[in-house]
This record gives C-alpha cells, sequence and structure tokens, in this order.
C-alpha cells in the first residue's frame, strides 16, 4: 500500500490587502449608475445633492482599508466619501470644505497629498 502525503498550503492575507467588495460593487458600475448611486445616498442621508457633476475615485488607503470616493453636486456641495473595507461596507461622508481645513484636497488622488 503507497502512503501518498498531501501538502496543504494556507496563504494568510492581511485584510488590509483584501479587495473591498462593496467599494468594488460601487467600481464596476457605470459613470451614469455611479453618479445616481451617490446622488440617492447623500439625499438619503441627509445632503444636498440636487445633481451629480461629477465622481471622482480618489484611490485606497490600504492600512486603513478604506476607498475613497469625491462627489461634486454643484452649489458648492462637494462630498468626500469613504467605503471601509469591513462586513457592512461603512460608508461616511465628509464635505470637501471639511477636509480643505485639514489640509486635504477632494478631486485629487491620495497618492498626491
Amino acid at each position: 500500500m503507497k502512503l501518498i502525503n498531501t501538502i496543504l498550503i494556507v496563504i494568510l492575507i492581511p485584510t488590509s490587502v483584501l479587495a473591498n467588495s462593496f467599494h468594488d460593487q460601487v467600481k464596476r458600475k457605470s459613470e451614469k449608475e455611479r453618479a445616481e448611486f451617490f446622488n440617492e445616498y447623500l439625499i438619503q442621508n441627509g445632503e444636498k445633492c440636487a445633481n451629480v457633476n461629477r465622481v471622482y475615485f480618489q484611490g485606497v488607503d490600504t492600512k486603513r482599508g478604506i476607498a475613497y470616493w469625491n462627489v461634486d453636486c454643484g452649489n458648492d456641495n462637494s462630498y468626500a466619501i469613504s467605503i471601509k473595507d469591513d462586513k457592512n461596507g461603512t460608508i461616511t461622508i465628509m464635505g470637501c470644505a471639511f477636509l480643505k481645513a485639514l489640509n486635504l484636497e477632494c478631486f485629487k488622488s491620495l497618492e498626491n497629498q
């Protein structure tokens, strides 16, 4: 009787490297679908957004597992939206004016800040 050895290799990947599944869903949408999604989300959460003029993918903070999107709603209403890589895909909305006070800019890649 032959003895067959089976080697099982398990590769452990840090969670910060794993894809942000909710962000991936947003990223797969067409530009029009993303604009509609963010417009509806902002309005449902009490923000003023009559019409999305621009959606910009700012980048991913891999250390924190957060993807950042920027949304321009016109009339000085621009938002930074973060999507956390957790089981709920937690979303946080911040006004771009608030970020500017922290010396961060919307509509500029994370790498250039």
